[in-house]
């Protein structure tokens, strides 16, 4: 701040004394006089970009806090349900975010919900470091971070207020894992590839391997859909658990769709075979014209064993959605689960969820 101060009143000393001798000046003089003010223009100018830029560094910067929540009631139309009539939080997250260096940002996310015996669970959901741009233009996340396929497929789904992803819902898949990843844009698309523990957020390794995730996403050209295509291979407990998977999605104007389907294989040694699942899921939604409204529904096919008859579980969700404020929506379903290994083979319910950004 001296400097600038030193130049701008040699600028302005300069800049008078001119005035003063200008009639006595040759040509020459006043040339290199001028020059030289231009010279201490362009320095003054140089160095407040300089400070401005200082200023506003981001390790200078504030910390960036925000939130998600979603706040329920469910009624069991049949009963069946001990909680037949209740008022929960389903999710309660806050997200803190700090940049810490000119490509270096830092995510801290904790979680809550309500547990089936009434309680509150807190946990950390998220806990990572990202820095932009690390390997070959990609940005390299490390820690407690969300996994290539769930998150993903929520995004395309629009209503996980209302229930979760179908692979997340049959628990083939984790929505956040421990591990380093690479994720990046391309022109028609983008990749995230994961290495990682593969037993979830809320456990530690259990074997001595690793599973190796990923998923690339892109345009196919025009107004076709959008194609998804993910790999994981792992292990659980040591055995064998591979998962494989595609989604189409997209949408035009007002409507918006998706067909989901993922496929695995997990070793099981206590019957010394392997066990093959497979879930299957397509969604659509219709944003009404002019209108805060929106109608959505979804269905789910999962067979949990593909060797295996009678256990086959289908799901059918329908439903409204209204933006009540900017930050604050409201969105009203039928549910129907149809599980035919369990005693009561169909259960129906009606569940309004009140979902509040902050």
């Amino acid at each position: 701040m001296k400097n600038i101060k030193a130049i701008i009143s040699t600028a302005f000393l300069m800049a008078a004394i001119a005035a003063i001798q200008m009639p006595a000046l040759a040509d020459a003089e006043m040339d290199a006089l001028k020059a030289r003010l231009e010279s201490l223009e362009k320095e003054v100018v140089e160095l407040k970009a300089a400070i401005d830029k200082k200023s506003s560094k981001p390790e200078e910067k504030g910390v960036e806090i925000s939130g998600l929540g979603y706040l329920s009631y469910s009624y069991d139309t049949d009963g069946n349900d001990k909680s037949a009539n209740e008022f929960a939080i389903d999710r309660f997250y806050l997200t803190v975010r700090k940049k810490v260096g000119e490509r270096t940002n830092v995510r801290y996310t904790t979680d809550i919900k309500t547990t089936p015996d009434g309680n509150f669970d807190a946990y950390i959901k998220y806990g990572y470091v990202e820095v932009s741009e690390a390997v070959f233009g990609a940005n390299l996340v490390f820690g407690l971070q969300d996994a290539p396929w769930v998150g993903y497929e929520d995004s395309e789904w629009k209503y996980r207020m209302q229930q979760k992803s179908a692979s997340d819902l049959a628990g083939m898949l984790n929505s956040a894992e421990f591990g380093v990843a690479l994720k990046n844009k391309f022109s028609k698309g983008d990749y995230h590839f994961l290495v990682a523990n593969g037993e979830g957020g809320n456990r530690r390794e259990r074997d001595t391997k690793k599973d190796i995730q990923g998923r690339v996403s892109f345009a196919l050209g025009g107004k076709a859909p959008k194609l998804s295509l993910y790999g994981d291979v792992g292990s659980i407990d040591g055995n064998k658990s591979n998962r494989i998977g595609a989604m189409l999605s997209g949408g035009a104007g007002r409507f918006s769709y998706g067909l989901s389907l993922m496929s695995g294989s997990d070793y099981d040694d206590s019957a010394d075979r392997t066990v093959n699942e497979s879930v299957y899921s397509a969604f659509a939604s219709h944003s009404l014209k002019d209108s805060p409204w929106s109608v959505f529904a979804r269905y789910d096919r999962n067979d949990p064993d593909t060797s295996v008859s009678g256990d086959l579980i289908s799901r059918v969700i329908a439903g409204v959605a209204v933006d009540l404020d900017k930050n604050l929506n409201l969105s009203i379903a039928a549910h129907v689960d149809d599980d035919d290994a369990a005693a009561e083979k169909k259960d129906k319910a009606v569940k309004a969820v009140l979902q509040v950004k902050y």
